[in-house]
C-alpha cells in the first residue's frame, strides 16, 4: 500500500512543470497550477502495516452507519519533512505557507487484495470550524457609524482581536493567543507589564471578570470539555493560585505569554511553532475572554454618559 499526503501551498513561486525528488522511502512532488505557480505538494511512501490506519465504514442492517477515520498521528515523519521544506522554501523561494495542518490523505493500492480492503481511497484531515453565518444589517451599520466617536478608542485593541481570530481559524494558535493577550494588555494594563501589577489590574477589572465568568460557563458545555481538561491540567506550586480559578487563568495567560514571546534553541522550556495544536485551548480561552470582555468594554462609554446625565439630574 502507498500512503500519499497532499497539502496546498501558498506562494507565488513558479515552476514550469512538476518537480520531484526520491529518497528512501519517500517521493516528494511539487505541482504548479495552470499559471505555473506552485500550489500543492505530495509526499508518498510504501506503508506496510496499513490495516489499522485505513478508513472504515461501519454497517448496520445493510445501511451505512458511520465512517470511522483513523487517528491522524501515523504520518508525523511526513509532516516534519513538510515543515522542514516550508522553513527553507520561505527563506530561499518566498513560500508563505505549506498547509500541513490540513492534509488530504490518499491510500493507493498496489494489488487487488489491497484494493478490496479500501473502503475510502482519500479523505481530508482538516479541522473544520463552524461557518460564520452572521448577517450584516442596516441597523448595525447605522449604530456603528453614529456612535463611532464614543468607541473609536477601541479601534486599535479590536484590530488585535481581528488578527487573533484570523490566526485562530488558520490554526496558528501561538500567534493567535499573543494577539488576544495584546487586547487585554492594551485595555487594562495601563502600560505596566510587570506581572504583579498586570494580574492585579486584571483581577480588579469588571470587564475581565465578566469575560472569565462567561468563559467558564462555556467550558461546562459538552463540546468544550477538551479545553476545560487542558485548563484543569495547568497546576501551580502555589496552592492559593490553584484554588482560585480566575486567578489561576490569569496566571496561565501571563505565564504562557512570557513563554511564547521568546525563543531559544537550547532551552528545554521554549515555544514550538511546529506543535500548534498543544496551544489550541490556550488560544480558545483567550479568544473567549476577549470576546465577552469586549461586550462590556463597548458599553462602558454609554454607561458613563448615562451615569453622568443621572448625576446632573440629581443636582437639578
Amino acid at each position: 500500500m502507498i500512503l500519499l499526503i497532499e497539502c496546498e501551498i501558498d506562494t507565488d513561486t513558479l515552476a514550469d512543470e512538476m518537480i520531484d525528488q526520491k529518497f528512501h522511502p519517500y517521493t516528494v512532488k511539487f505541482y504548479p497550477d495552470e499559471r505555473h505557480r506552485l500550489n500543492r505538494v505530495t509526499i508518498e511512501r510504501p506503508f506496510a502495516n496499513y490495516e489499522k490506519y485505513i478508513p472504515r465504514i461501519n454497517h448496520a442492517d445493510g445501511q451505512i452507519k458511520e465512517i470511522v477515520l483513523p487517528e491522524g498521528n501515523f504520518f508525523q515523519e511526513q509532516i516534519e519533512l513538510l515543515q522542514y521544506l516550508e522553513s527553507f522554501a520561505a527563506l530561499d523561494l518566498g513560500f508563505r505557507k505549506i498547509h500541513y495542518e490540513n492534509p488530504c490523505i490518499h491510500w493507493i493500492a498496489e494489488n487487488e487484495k489491497e484494493q478490496s480492503q479500501i473502503a475510502i481511497n482519500s479523505y481530508s484531515a482538516n479541522r473544520d470550524y463552524a461557518a460564520n453565518n452572521r448577517q450584516m444589517t442596516k441597523g448595525w451599520l447605522q449604530s456603528t457609524i453614529i456612535h463611532r466617536n464614543m468607541v473609536k478608542h477601541l479601534k486599535e485593541p479590536l484590530s488585535f482581536y481581528r488578527l487573533g481570530a484570523n490566526f485562530y481559524f488558520e490554526q496558528l494558535y501561538i500567534i493567535s493567543f499573543l494577539n488576544f493577550f495584546l487586547v487585554l494588555e492594551g485595555l487594562f494594563s495601563e502600560g505596566n507589564t510587570n506581572k504583579n501589577f498586570m494580574i492585579e489590574a486584571f483581577m480588579q477589572s469588571l470587564e475581565i471578570e465578566y469575560g472569565i465568568a462567561q468563559t467558564f460557563e462555556m467550558l461546562d458545555k459538552p463540546n468544550q470539555q477538551v479545553h476545560k481538561s487542558w485548563f484543569e491540567q495547568q497546576v501551580y506550586q502555589n496552592q492559593d493560585i490553584n484554588d482560585d480559578p480566575k486567578l489561576k487563568l490569569l496566571n496561565v495567560l501571563y505565564d504562557k505569554r512570557g513563554l511564547l514571546s521568546h525563543y531559544s534553541m537550547n532551552s528545554s522550556r521554549k515555544r514550538y511553532d511546529f506543535e500548534q495544536q498543544q496551544y489550541h485551548s490556550l488560544a480558545f480561552l483567550a479568544m473567549s475572554i476577549c470576546y465577552f470582555c469586549s461586550i462590556k468594554v463597548r458599553l462602558a462609554p454609554f454607561k458613563q454618559k448615562e451615569d453622568a446625565l443621572g448625576s446632573t439630574d440629581e443636582q437639578v
